[in-house]
């Protein structure tokens, strides 16, 4: 195995988890355990927070201390990774200037050679922001989190219908509506079909404590969980309720 080219090497290590990386590490060929080593001591995790207005997009990238996704591009990839991508609505100060069509195509190629794993989706964001990221939220992940109430529906049909990575779907439940939106959520999953409109009334007499009707277990007082296997995609699904209200 020490015959594989550096660079290819490097190259699976950039896109497998820490665990991957540690066992590279110790494994006998010297190479590869140079490789996992030196993956291991200088990987970085960041977060891709992606703002959105009708403008256009602008991104930042970081965790604590964040940088312009221009800035993101001069450093050494092997070793920068984007894990997760957040979702929000750009105030107009921030887009006035800085969204525009390159901006998109620089986010859009540095994520294709990213491994990212999770979406998060604000509360704030209308169908009319989000069509400016489709390149964006059309990617396959292995979790979602959206806040209930989202309007994007085809954002929603997609992961629950052709994303082949999906294993967790959080949904943040109001208690005046989120009964219902959860409720739709996990018949769509259930029933390979695209979501049902919910209902919206802040008069509804069911909220975040009667999920468990559903079938929803506690986790703690502000989580509920349900496994749910779908009849279309024949393979299980986490969906969980998160309580913010």
């Amino acid at each position: 195995m020490d015959n594989v080219p550096y660079e290819f090497a490097s190259a699976v290590a950039h896109l497998g988890t820490r665990k991957t990386v540690s066992e590279l590490s110790r494994m006998g060929e010297n190479m590869w355990s140079s490789v996992g080593e030196t993956h291991k001591e200088k990987r970085r995790n960041h977060e891709l927070r992606v703002f959105l207005s009708e403008e256009g997009i602008f991104g930042l990238v970081g965790t604590g201390k964040t940088h312009l996704i221009r800035e993101f591009v001069r450093k050494e990839e092997s070793f920068e990774r984007i894990d997760t991508v957040f979702l929000y609505k750009a105030p107009r100060s921030l887009c006035k200037e800085e969204c525009n069509e390159a901006e998109l195509r620089l986010i859009s190629e540095v994520l294709k050679n990213q491994p990212i794993k999770k979406l998060v989706v604000q509360r704030s964001l209308a169908t009319k922001d989000l069509s400016k990221a489709d390149f964006l939220w059309q990617m396959e992940f292995e979790s979602v989190a959206i806040p209930s109430g989202l309007a994007h529906k085809a954002l929603i049909d997609f992961h629950l219908l052709e994303n082949q990575k999906l294993k967790k779907f959080v949904v943040s439940a109001l208690d005046s509506f989120g009964y219902d939106f959860v409720k739709k959520t996990a018949e769509a999953w259930k029933f390979g079909k695209k979501m049902s409109e919910p209902e919206f009334k802040k008069s509804c007499k069911k909220d975040f404590e009667d999920l468990c009707d559903l079938g929803f277990q506690p986790k703690n007082v502000s989580i509920k969980d349900l496994w749910i296997v779908g009849d279309g995609a024949k393979r299980g699904l986490l969906i969980r309720a998160m309580k913010t209200g």
